[in-house]
């Protein structure tokens, strides 16, 4: 859902799981595929939102063909063994490279036991977006939280007043990286998303099931 309450656009998308095997020309191609292949985590649209995660196995054939992936074409080109992905391996989150990922899950954890409501998308929305760029300051956009939280009439603002839950919730991040506190807002805007998405779903479900009596 938009920040207008309209519903997105639906897209095509990839079923998560699915597999892709290539085939080259010859060697050349090959290896021109796999050093392609090496430095893609990513692929498509939305990927701050998690999706597009992809891996590849550029190892031997065989070993390829016991895990039932790979292309006997592209894995059939000898690579050093430091440079092929561990199985498993957890992998940064897209635009998070240098902050461990750990913290992140920490963070994305945090945000989805924080006390949310509909009121928070405003305030939510605008400290996201003060903390794009590579001149963030995070001093500075908790400095205006907490002035703006201090008015006589603070509306949605309020929820950044002590002890209130937005306040709670970004007391731990206020000595974070931008793009990590960034990170934990777009998460808690999902979470309220996801809430007015199921609101909706609940009222279709009631006047369907009025309609049929």
């Amino acid at each position: 859902m938009t920040t207008w309450r309209h519903l997105r656009a639906p897209a095509v998308v990839v079923e998560a799981g699915s597999i892709w095997r290539l085939r080259c020309r010859d060697k050349t191609q090959a290896e021109q595929l796999c050093k392609l292949i090496a430095q893609v985590r990513q692929i498509g649209e939305r990927q701050h939102e998690g999706f597009g995660w992809v891996t590849s196995w550029t190892g031997s054939a065989n070993a390829g063909s016991a895990a039932g992936i790979g292309s006997a074409s592209v894995s059939s080109v000898k690579q050093k063994p430091e440079d092929v992905k561990v199985a498993g391996k957890r992998q940064p989150w897209p635009g998070l490279e240098d902050i461990d990922i750990q913290e992140v899950l920490d963070v994305l954890s945090a945000a989805r036991r924080a006390r949310l409501t509909e009121r928070d998308r405003a305030p939510l929305q605008w400290v996201a977006q003060e903390l794009r760029g590579a001149n963030a300051n995070v001093t500075r956009v908790r400095e205006v939280c907490q002035q703006k939280a201090a008015r006589k009439n603070p509306g949605a603002w309020a929820a950044f007043r002590s002890d209130e839950h937005l306040a709670r919730a970004f007391e731990p991040l206020w000595n974070q990286p931008a793009a990590l506190v960034r990170f934990a807002c777009e998460a808690m805007l999902t979470r309220i998303d996801l809430a007015a998405l199921n609101r909706v779903g609940d009222t279709s479900a009631e006047g369907s099931g009025a309609g049929s009596q």
